[in-house]
């Protein structure tokens, strides 16, 4: 599962007791193999907000308690979690999997990178940490930093058999610009890795995408996949920006792309050749509103999420509204199975049709 990128925010760190059970779980992260799936959140117990974990074997029809791997660090709270901490959760096979934090609690701990080979029954922790990780075909990648970020972050990417500790890192050619995070999406053998600079301050906010037809042994530099607008000039007001990454298990990819500095609709752009090329969709066929989640299930299938959870058939040119409300996530495991987080974080929806019909388990 891809979230989407974020920026370091300015945070108290409080201490997050671990608890296997504890009420109004909420969902940080989730992670599906095949029937298999893992939520990794936060609940309400005796003591306060709780780390926690639920595990499904029923492709996420029910649900049990199981231990979490760390603290856990909930999107959008006030507070920080103490380390170790993590806020995503990825599984490779019903046994491997990985969890880990999107940035250091303080200036003096490092990211919490852990494995897990017994499907999460106990998860030990491993050297480095990861910005972003995904698993597919035989192999792990993870992107990681160099510290002291953001701003200025300087990526780099590190295979691993999956299960291995065996880490090797593989250069990114050319430059990464201003980079302040990082997405990674996976499809096949094809890998995407899109760095993203903060827009503030004024200066250039240009994406740069890389792309990886190996499983990111080697790299290729896209640069920034939006066009540029009609009449930009040099003027960074008019500049239009990659703000979401996605991928299809058809083996597109996906951008969803915004103009900078000025109120205006947002668009996409989808490849099927590696990101070679994109092809533009309507430019009006979204609005202004603030995205919250973005997904594929093809190239001609397209899912957003705004105030309410929006789906294309013609690859982004005309959208009709869904019934899971807003979300803030999405993700297809296969050109029909797919999964959304509700924006409470409560809700896990699924959907077996490619996203045109949706059940939905809310916890308790």
């Amino acid at each position: 599962m891809s979230e989407a990128p974020s920026t370091a925010t300015s945070r108290s760190t409080v201490a997050t007791p671990l608890s296997p059970t504890g009420t109004s779980f909420r969902v940080a992260d989730v992670t599906f193999v095949g029937p298999d799936a893992w939520a990794l959140g936060t609940a309400t117990c005796p003591s306060g907000r709780c780390s926690a974990m639920r595990r499904s074997t029923d492709g996420g029809r029910t649900w049990h308690a199981t231990s979490p791997p760390a603290n856990v660090y909930l999107p959008d709270a006030a507070v920080n979690c103490a380390d170790p901490c993590v806020a995503h959760v990825r599984f490779a096979t019903d046994k491997i999997g990985y969890a880990y934090g999107d940035e250091p609690v303080s200036s003096d701990t490092s990211q919490a990178f852990l494995m897990t080979t017994n499907g999460g029954r106990s998860w030990r922790r491993e050297p480095g940490g990861a910005d972003a990780l995904e698993t597919l075909d035989g192999n792990v990648i993870r992107v990681v930093d160099a510290g002291n970020c953001p701003p200025g972050c300087r990526f780099r990417v590190q295979l691993a058999p999956i299960g291995s500790t065996a880490w090797r890192t593989v250069a990114l050619p050319g430059s990464q610009g201003g980079g302040d995070s990082v997405q990674l999406v996976r499809t096949g053998r094809l890998a995407a890795l899109e760095v993203y600079a903060n827009p503030a301050g004024g200066a250039s906010a240009l994406s740069v995408l890389f792309t990886s037809t190996d499983d990111g042994a080697t790299w290729t530099r896209r640069g920034e996949p939006c066009p540029r607008a009609a009449g930009s000039g040099s003027g960074f007001g008019n500049e239009i920006d990659s703000s979401r990454l996605t991928s299809a298990p058809d083996g597109s990819m996906s951008v969803l792309c915004m103009t900078r500095g000025e109120i205006g609709p947002q668009f996409t752009m989808t490849s099927i050749d590696g990101g070679a090329h994109f092809v533009t969709a309507d430019r009006n066929a979204l609005g202004s509103a603030a995205i919250s989640a973005f997904a594929t299930a093809s190239a001609r299938t397209v899912l957003v999420s705004s105030d309410a959870t929006y789906r294309s058939t013609d690859g982004g040119g005309h959208f009709a509204r869904l019934s899971p409300g807003q979300v803030a996530w999405l993700g297809f495991a296969s050109p029909t199975v797919g999964h959304a987080i509700s924006s409470d974080r409560r809700t896990i929806w699924t959907t077996t049709d490619a996203g045109l019909r949706w059940s939905q388990h809310t916890f308790a």
